[in-house]
């Protein structure tokens, strides 16, 4: 009789453990109960007894906006079999993460998401608009947008880029203010949210490509956002030829078209120079034509007045 107790025993033990233990809720149910969720690039993370992810926020789904980035830790039943980096590897970067606080000892929120190995979780277009509608298209401004929602507009150079240092930093020698205030010289500009996400797909090949522009060494117009000692890139794509610095860009920038019927102007002052050039031209052959007339002229009567024979001089009989 004391055996089929122990068991019973057993089994209601391991029952109770069983409900206690939560399976991870699937992407709607992690939304309601998260205080906040993103989509997240993955900058780091660490497998393990204490695995945990650092992610830039590209878009911000639900809650506050958690700042350029976030770092949650998995409670162990949300890490698949292989840990993240077996993820990282069949997925790729970026994440739907939901996530609770408070905050730990380390500053790392904690994950409340579907097992992180679930196609829920994968950062697609299909899967944000399941939680807000339309928030994962790529919408860069035109080029009149950026110049009127800019704090700072300039000409300026590209200089460098280093993902092993900053994934989102560029470096750019500022040359001419068009539109508020900056110092002259180098400075670090940000990429942040859409303009991260955007420059981001297609891993380092397609960040390659839309590097491969900037390395002419043109002139650029250089749109940013100000937030304290930062700057923000705020502009059209980094690929769009109207970045170009030219008086024709930055006049279309302006919404002053008229700008640009200015500079084909220079053809008909190019071509009044042509003709004037033409005109003078014309002239010094004609003078050197008359000059060598009248010399021949001066000859043919010296001539006539030396020959004896000729009664031109003597009076009429």
């Amino acid at each position: 009789m004391k055996k089929p107790i122990i068991i019973a025993m057993l089994l209601l033990f391991f029952s109770s453990a069983l409900t206690l233990a939560e399976d991870p809720p699937g992407l709607e149910k992690a939304v309601e109960k998260a205080d906040g969720v993103i989509v997240g690039l993955n900058d780091n993370f660490g497998d393990g007894a204490h695995s945990f992810m650092e992610a830039w926020v590209l878009t911000n789904l639900k809650g506050e906006y958690a700042g350029e980035k976030i770092t949650v830790y998995f409670p162990p039943e949300t890490v698949p079999d292989g840990g993240i980096m077996n993820v990282l590897k069949k997925h790729g970067t970026k994440y739907i993460i939901a996530y609770k606080g408070p905050v730990d000892e380390k500053g790392r929120f904690k994950y409340v998401g579907p097992v992180f190995d679930s196609r829920e979780i994968i950062a697609t277009s299909e899967n944000t608009d399941k939680i807000k509608p339309g928030s994962f298209g790529i919408a860069l401004p035109s080029l009149k947008e950026a110049f009127d929602s800019s704090d700072i507009v300039a000409k300026a150079i590209y200089l460098r880029y280093d993902p092993n240092e900053a994934l989102n930093k560029f470096v750019f020698n500022i040359r001419e203010t068009i539109k508020g205030d900056i110092e002259k010289g180098k400075t670090e500009v940000m990429l942040d949210g859409m303009y991260l996400h955007w420059f981001t797909e297609g891993g380092t090949k397609g960040m390659q490509e839309k590097l491969n522009p900037l390395l002419s060494g043109k002139s650029v117009i250089l749109f940013m956002n100000q937030d304290n000692d930062k700057y923000y890139y705020s502009g059209p794509a980094l690929t769009s030829p109207e970045l170009e610095a030219t008086e024709v860009n930055i006049a279309l920038a302006k919404n002053e078209p008229a700008q640009e019927a200015q500079e084909h102007d220079w053809t008909w002052w190019i071509l009044a120079a042509v003709a004037a050039v033409a005109a003078l031209i014309a002239a010094l052959l004609a003078s050197k034509i008359d000059y060598k007339y009248d010399r021949r002229r001066e000859r043919l009567e010296k001539l006539r007045s030396n020959n004896p024979d000729n009664d031109s001089d003597k009076p009429n009989v």
